[in-house]
């Protein structure tokens, strides 16, 4: 156990950091609000420094954003303080950033408070363009109190869909085992289904998830068909359809139109 003093050393970029215990604290512009937040390991928890202080956060403390698309949580202030603003923060790598003082944002392309009800004490945080970054903790701060930290997980809808060994069109034999190979990076990881014609297709199906991909935070999914035409003449339509819990009831599609030729 450590003993933490709270000094009166803070800086106007609204940080102070604490080696020796592992805290930070953040203050406004006229240095009157504080929010002192314990940082242990991964987990981030809050220091009740004013008693009577209560501030609800949601929807949840468990958010889940798409890539691409904007992400809200809302802030409400049940226990007001004159004079003191409400801040949205940040803790990525144990290293707390303030990103939102009253409705006013140190990012406003990334960061904004909208709504900002000041008179209800009501501030939401929206986050803009999310992207694999922005994963992390966020919490809301009044009067040298903190909220619940809200753990925002950043997903991705399947792209690059493509069939790998296939052209717009190709000639395939009657009555011989034909090989389809479908790639797509997603994540979480893509489920990957077949049709012919708009029929479903499963058997003769195998799936490979690779690793996470370091760089691009994907995983790269290759799905095999190996299926066997009948003796009939004409073409079919093979599609691969790839989909996961950020592109909800739109699938990424690839096919190719088949020939069927009885020799």
């Amino acid at each position: 156990m450590c003993l933490m003093k709270v000094i009166s050393h803070f800086y106007r970029s609204g940080i102070y950091f604490s080696n020796a215990c592992n805290t930070f604290a953040t203050s406004n512009m006229a240095l009157k609000e504080v929010l002192l937040l314990v940082v242990v390991g991964i987990a981030y928890i809050p220091l009740h420094i004013v008693t009577g202080a209560n501030i609800d956060v949601g929807p949840s403390t468990a958010v889940i954003a798409s890539v691409g698309t904007s992400v809200s949580m809302w802030c409400k202030v049940n226990t007001v303080t004159t004079g003191w603003y409400t801040q949205w923060v940040r803790g990525a790598n144990n290293n707390p950033s303030l990103l939102t003082e009253g409705c006013i944002s140190v990012d406003a392309a990334k960061y904004s408070v909208n709504p900002c009800d000041q008179t209800n004490h009501n501030f939401t945080l929206v986050i803009s363009n999310v992207q694999f970054s922005d994963g992390g903790g966020y919490a809301c701060g009044h009067s040298g109190m903190s909220s619940d930290w809200v753990i925002v997980s950043v997903i991705a809808a399947p792209r690059g869909t493509r069939l790998l060994n296939a052209t717009a069109d190709l000639e395939v034999r009657a009555q011989q085992d034909t090989t389809f190979m479908c790639e797509t990076k997603a994540y979480p990881a893509a489920t990957v289904t077949w049709e012919i014609d708009g029929t479903a297709v499963t058997s003769g199906v195998t799936h490979i998830n690779s690793a996470r991909d370091v760089t691009t935070q994907l995983i790269t999914t290759t799905s095999t068909l190996k299926y066997m035409f009948q003796k009939t003449q004409g073409s079919k339509t093979v599609t691969c359809k790839a989909s996961n819990s950020a592109s909800g009831s739109t699938p990424a599609v690839a096919s190719v139109n088949v020939d069927i030729i009885c020799k």
